[in-house]
């Protein structure tokens, strides 16, 4: 039998409203305080992939056997979709989710350019320079979705970064200056 190596290590719970149902959104948000959830922001417009009004809750699995059959019982006739955090956002918010209501049409095309960009960035060293982290930073846009990166700036970080590791594993220190190239 093949392993299993997908691990989930959280939920995310998105409930969805409109005008009409906010207040019913906000009595369900008042009613998961009573659990060990994080409450995100409320998002009045389109965000992301999700093609409506919500907020997010994040919890823990060991937190699921709660949550989710109290969203059953208590969503006042809310639409919410329910999914894994495993890394691959396309499979979670789609072949591994559950929907309690109505099953909305997410834009899926933005879940697959945040899987590419992971993957681009899966290179360790890369994603904990903090150089190389301010420059991704700088490519989410003030509604907090991703741009499209600078390829450019992203090579050269990229470049400086491994030129860096490369001189340190050999014991050389490079200067931390951009463009410098010179060993200190």
């Amino acid at each position: 039998m093949k392993e299993d190596t997908i691990e989930i290590v959280g939920f995310h719970a998105h409930i969805y409203f409109d005008a009409d149902s906010r207040d019913a959104a906000e009595r369900v948000r008042e009613g998961l305080a009573q659990f060990e959830v994080q409450l995100g922001r409320w998002h009045d417009k389109p965000i992301g992939p999700h093609p409506q009004a919500m907020y997010q809750v994040a919890f823990l699995p060991s937190q699921f056997g709660k949550v989710v059959p109290w969203l059953m019982l208590h969503r006042e006739g809310l639409d919410i979709l329910v999914h894994p955090e495993t890394g691959d956002d396309v499979a979670d918010h789609t072949l591994h989710s559950l929907w309690l209501g109505e099953k909305l049409e997410l834009n899926v095309e933005v879940l697959r350019q945040a899987n590419r960009q992971r993957e681009f960035l899966s290179d360790r060293s890369l994603k904990s320079s903090s150089s190389f982290v301010n420059l991704l930073l700088s490519s989410i846009n003030s509604k907090g979705a991703w741009t499209a990166l600078d390829h450019g700036a992203l090579l050269r970080s990229s470049e400086t970064l491994r030129k860096n590791a490369a001189a340190k594993n050999s014991g050389e220190k490079r200067c931390c200056q951009k463009r410098c190239q010179k060993r200190c």
